[in-house]
């Protein structure tokens, strides 16, 4: 079985040093990044150099991350033919770990890339930075109450991309009989751009409210987005864009909007406090009296630094411009939730 190498795993990169050290006598390979292959030089090319490692198998290694090559039989930091990068061959063989020591972890390291590798799903999940928020009150007596929330936040960037998702589920009971049932989720996509603050973007949104004349309504827009801050402790964007809303159930129907706003993504006040919130303004392209507002806020204390665990205080309105006579123009909702971060 053959692998190019672009940027391996550590734990990859780990059990090949680790059989490095197992006593083979064959070529060294010191790659660009300070990790050391063992086994026997099979191939070269002006583009690759292949490797026949005794735990990998043949490994195929771009010739631009390859530092020095160790002939076999020549001695550690001896002066040796130059490398395919120019560069004198040699490397450092002290303080390895001892052979049974490195056989375990040669076993340990490569079933976990073998099982990552297998399974790009948990892969993928593991390059997101997500929150999950429980909250519940209630209260007995005259009046038994009962609500319920869970939210899901998911935020990655990955070179030029950044994914934005997050979802939010509420119930609410009162004497027994439920008075608010939501659902709503996210999806924002974002093209950033290089050595650029402007960014595009899409965005999906789908809501459920059996307190709404619509009870459904599906959201898409597209557009662009300019970064105002980007720092570790302040992230501020804005953003402008076209689409439209389909409200379906007892109403169905379809509106043209813009879209108009910005967001504080993330003020860190200090290593345990931050804030986050977020205003969106839709103006009707149909009638310029019709526009509804999306706000949230929301105060994130850390309890746990190392666990990830946080308390949080947040508070979500919807305004509608044009609500039916027996509803509210706004939708405020607040609420205080644990919070786990992984």
């Amino acid at each position: 079985m053959t692998f190019r190498i672009t940027q391996l795993t550590q734990a990859v990169c780990t059990a090949a040093l680790a059989a490095a050290t197992l006593g083979t006598s064959a070529e060294t390979i010191e790659l660009t990044n300070g990790d050391v292959l063992t086994g026997k030089v099979v191939a070269q090319t002006e583009t690759d150099v292949t490797l026949d490692h005794a735990i990998l198998g043949e490994i195929v290694i771009e010739r631009s991350r390859v530092s020095k090559i160790t002939p076999e039989g020549a001695k550690p930091n001896a002066d040796a033919e130059p490398s395919a990068g120019g560069e004198a061959s040699g490397t450092d063989t002290s303080a390895k770990p001892a052979p049974d020591a490195a056989a375990k972890k040669i076993q340990e390291d490569v079933e976990k890339a073998a099982a990552e590798a297998d399974n790009p799903f948990m892969s993928f999940l593991s390059e997101w930075n997500s929150r999950l928020t429980l909250g519940l009150n209630g209260s007995e007596g005259n009046t038994e109450r009962q609500n319920y929330r869970v939210m899901i936040n998911a935020r990655q960037t990955k070179g030029r991309d950044r994914w934005d998702f997050n979802s939010r589920w509420v119930q609410a009971y009162a004497n027994g009989r439920q008075n608010q049932s939501q659902f709503e989720t996210n999806l924002t996509r974002e093209w950033l751009q290089e050595d650029s603050p402007w960014f595009f973007f899409v965005k999906g949104q789908y809501k459920y409210d059996i307190k709404r004349s619509y009870q459904n309504r599906t959201s898409g827009f597209g557009g662009g987005g300019y970064t105002l801050a980007a720092t570790d402790d302040l992230e501020v964007n804005t953003r402008m864009g076209f689409g439209g809303t389909y409200e379906y159930g007892s109403v169905n129907e379809f509106t043209p909007e813009a879209l108009f706003g910005g967001s504080v993504v993330s003020w860190k006040v200090n290593e345990r406090s931050s804030f986050a919130g977020e205003t969106l303004f839709y103006p009707s392209l149909e009638n310029g009296d019709d526009y509804r507002v999306e706000s949230t806020l929301e105060w994130v204390y850390k309890l746990d630094v190392a666990s990830g665990l946080s308390f949080k205080v947040g508070l979500e309105n919807e305004y509608n411009s044009d609500s039916p006579n027996d509803t509210s123009n706004n939708d405020l909702k607040y609420y205080g939730a644990v919070v786990l971060s992984f």
